[in-house]
């Protein structure tokens, strides 16, 4: 494995990837948790595939809190959002 290339577990399937190929989450100062996509973002992050599967599956199984070691608010518009990008990641990547 080379030196430069940040490696990351996605909080969904536990699959490891090279951090450009996972969605962040950020966890802001109030708990609530905010997609990240360019990975700008200040906080503590999480990471999952761009799959919506894996987002159902971390979110069934409360894999943010565990994640970002605390209280982890995902709202309702919020997981709407996430799930629009990665729609949008998909059909892009169709093309």
């Amino acid at each position: 494995m080379s030196r430069g290339i940040s490696l990351r577990t996605c909080v969904g399937c536990r699959a490891v990837n090279e951090r450009g190929h996972l969605l962040r989450l950020v966890r802001q100062p109030d708990g609530t948790v905010q997609a990240d996509p360019q990975g700008r973002l200040l906080g503590r992050g999480a990471y999952i595939c761009w799959s919506e599967g894996c987002l159902d599956v971390a979110l069934k199984r409360g894999r943010f809190a565990h994640a970002f070691r605390g209280v982890a608010l995902l709202p309702p518009e919020g997981i709407l959002w996430v799930r629009r990008l990665i729609s949008s990641h998909e059909a892009a990547d169709r093309l």
